[in-house]
């Protein structure tokens, strides 16, 4: 009797470790939300996931936030959200959504300020003319033109 008792749990317990376990998994439900691209202007978006655990969500960099930064399993709504950029240059980051071992990042690309800046506020010039330099720092094309009689 012990000997069929014995017997039996180790069958159950053989049934029980040959299922097949599924692996975590966290998506995002809109295919075209899985990298996202911004202008120069503070903006956000809200990007539909699921995950089959409990979830985190973390920035790469201080100018991206994310909230909520956690959730349970099931289906939720996170927004990622971007500080204005200034004209130093384009910047990219990302979030990363951690359920179990399953990883899911979503890229974020900002585009930087368009500028065009004048080292000086003010300049004088002889009344009888002459040439003037201007230093110009920019990050867009431009062209300069001096009316006639100016």
């Amino acid at each position: 009797m012990k000997f069929r008792a014995i017997l039996m749990v180790l069958a159950t317990l053989a049934v029980i470790s040959c299922q097949e376990k599924s692996e975590p998994t966290v998506t995002v439900n809109d295919p075209n939300l899985s990298s996202l691209t911004y202008t120069c202007l503070e903006d956000k978006t809200t990007v539909p996931i699921s995950a089959s655990q409990d979830w985190t969500a973390t920035a790469s960099a201080p100018w991206i936030t994310v909230t909520p930064a956690k959730g349970a399993k099931g289906s939720h709504f996170i927004t990622i959200s971007v500080s204005a950029n200034g004209p130093d240059g384009d910047r990219s980051g990302n979030v990363q959504i951690t359920a179990g071992s399953a990883v899911l990042t979503i890229n974020v690309r900002q585009s930087e300020q368009k500028a065009l800046q004048l080292a000086t506020d003010w300049v004088e010039v002889a009344q009888e003319g002459g040439e003037v330099t201007f230093q110009v720092t920019a990050n867009v094309d431009f062209t300069s033109k001096v009316e006639e009689g100016a």
